[in-house]
Order: C-alpha cells, then structure tokens, then sequence
C-alpha cells in the first residue's frame, strides 16, 4: 500500500510543481526574477506542515497524520489552480503554502513502513519507499503535457491550470488510498507491541514554537538553494521562449 501511494504521490507533486515557474513567469512577466517563489512556496509549506503532521501522528498515529496531510495537500491544489486560472500570484502561492502539507506528509509517510519492521530490516523498508517513489518522480512531469490538454478541452481551463487539477485529483486518491487500506496504524500497533502509548510530545507550547523556528531557519535555507537553482534552470528557458516570440514576430 506504502509503495503504490508513494509512486501516486511522487507522480502529483512532479506534475504540478514542475511548471510552478513558468504559472509565476506568466502571471508577473517574462522578464520577471521571481520564478523561483513557487519552489519556495512549496518548501515553506512542507517545512511548516512538517511539524504539524508529526505531532499530530505522535498524539494520533499515522493515519490521521497522513490523511490531513494529503487532504490538505488536495485543497491547496484547487486553490493553485484558482490562482493560475484567475491569473492571482498571491492565491496561487497561499495554494502552494497549503499544497506543501503533500510534500511533508509523502516524507513523514516513509517512517510508516520501518514502524513495524525488524531492527535490520528498516533501511531495506525504507528503500523500497524511496525506491517506489523514483517512478512517480519520473511519470509526474510526463503527464504535464496530458493535464494541460484535459485542463483546456474538458474544463476550458488555463493552459497551466490542468497540471495542478490532475494533481488534486492524486492526492484526493492518495488519501482515501490511507483510510481504507491503512489498517491497523501501524505506529499504534508499534505503540502496543513496546508496552507504550502514541501520545503528545513533551515540551508544550514551547517545543513547538522552538519546532517552528527551526522548520523556518531550515526554509529559508532550503528556498535560497531550489530558488536560485529554478531561477537558474528557467532563465534558460525563458531566454528561448523569449527567442521563438521574437522569430515569431519578425516572420
């Protein structure tokens, strides 16, 4: 179940957050240096949401955890393609501040497999998850080209807006995917087997505020590096655009 979900998953976040930059080029303008937002955007939810989803599968197990996280992960999708469909640069990165709880919950969700496996045997559990989730890395930014026809011929959607429904769709799937076959949670059956309970962490209102730092100071770190590395990788590629619109014109 871990693996199938991780290839749907992966699939969801590559297809969408692969054109991210180019919904930002499009709404501010060619030239614009801020194509490097949507990547962030989706960094600082994760690295938010992070926290969130983990104490909520500590007091609640993983199930729970990983149905909020891709439930919200679901709506932040709808939201993104609001904002691309309606040309808003600050509802489609609210979107992706949301959209982010499906790149923090797709990592938590790795941990679910070594829960109830032998010591020696976690790496191996965990490579398989990694493994599996390779495949939908590879397939998600296949099916940008797909979304973007069925966004425009089915929906009358923006060019850009297919991509992010399609992945909506993935994630809504991963989440029922979580209710129905995740059974029993297996951090609670871990809890059980270990004559302990899946409770609060300790630290209160503290601990999670000193959380939240730490998940903001890892964040800026995080979107400083993938900003300037998209910002770099879309130069490129707006310079040819740029290019093709110019032999365009002068034919």
């Amino acid at each position: 179940m871990l693996n199938l979900g991780q290839v749907v998953r992966a699939g969801a976040l590559g297809a969408a957050v692969t054109i991210g930059g180019f919904v930002v080029e499009d709404i501010v303008g060619v030239t614009a240096p801020w194509v490097g937002l949507s990547t962030a955007a989706v960094t600082a939810g994760s690295g938010v949401m992070a926290q969130v989803l983990a104490r909520m599968m500590t007091r609640r197990g993983r199930k729970v955890g990983m149905q909020l996280g891709y439930g919200l992960a679901a709506l932040g999708g709808l939201v993104a393609c609001a904002g691309v469909q309606i040309a808003s640069l600050a509802v489609f990165l609210c979107g992706l501040l949301v959209y982010g709880a499906g790149s923090a919950t797709n990592l938590l969700a790795r941990y679910a497999a070594t829960d109830l496996a032998e010591p020696e045997e976690r790496s191996r559990a965990m490579g398989r998850i990694l493994f599996a989730a390779t495949f939908g890395a590879i397939l998600g930014p296949t099916l940008v080209g797909p979304a973007e026809a069925l966004g425009q011929s089915v929906f009358g959607l923006e060019k850009y807006a297919g991509p992010w429904l399609l992945s909506t769709f993935f994630f809504a799937c991963a989440m029922v995917n979580v209710w129905g076959r995740l059974r029993p949670d297996p951090l609670t059956v871990w809890a059980e087997g270990n004559d302990t309970t899946v409770a609060a962490p300790s630290g209160g209102v503290a601990g999670v505020l000193c959380g939240f730092l730490l998940s903001w100071i890892g964040f800026a770190a995080l979107a400083l590096g993938s900003g300037g590395l998209s910002g770099l990788i879309l130069l490129g590629v707006s310079g040819q655009r740029r290019r093709e619109k110019a032999a365009v014109d002068a034919g």
